[in-house]
């Protein structure tokens, strides 16, 4: 079973910074406790951090925006609503940083469809691989 960790702020803009050391690909799942779509998805994302499991340079987090001014979150990070799925390569001067695209129909109860979010994570991991 793959570990999903939570980000504390600190850690959030050290990753979005580049400020990490080794090259690795850190997908990020923005929630709130507040929002249903959130808490629906937190079994698909399990599962997709599981299905990564043998892969050792793809790390799972989550983030809670509870109580984090927009301000305040890492500049290189635009997120307009939650859930949003964020993937970043670390290891490079400037990290590269994508958001998944909204779905074009979103899924009633988790927002993200769980072959969305795969697709998102695997192009990253065979890009990394073609290197």
């Amino acid at each position: 079973m793959k570990n999903v960790t939570r980000l504390t702020h600190k850690n959030l803009h050290q990753i979005a910074s580049g400020d990490t050391l080794k090259e690795a690909i850190c997908i990020i799942k923005f929630y709130s406790s507040k929002c249903s779509f959130c808490h629906n998805l937190k079994d698909a994302y399990t599962a997709l951090a599981d299905s990564f499991e043998d892969d050792p340079d793809i790390y799972f987090f989550v983030y809670n925006v509870d109580g984090v001014p927009s301000k305040a979150m890492p500049k290189q990070i635009e997120i307009n609503g939650v859930p949003t799925i964020c993937r970043i390569e670390t290891g490079l001067k400037n990290p590269k940083i994508k958001i998944l695209d909204e779905p074009a129909e979103p899924d009633k109860l988790t927002w993200y469809h769980p072959k969305d979010m795969l697709r998102f994570v695997g192009s990253s991991a065979q890009k990394r691989e073609q290197k």
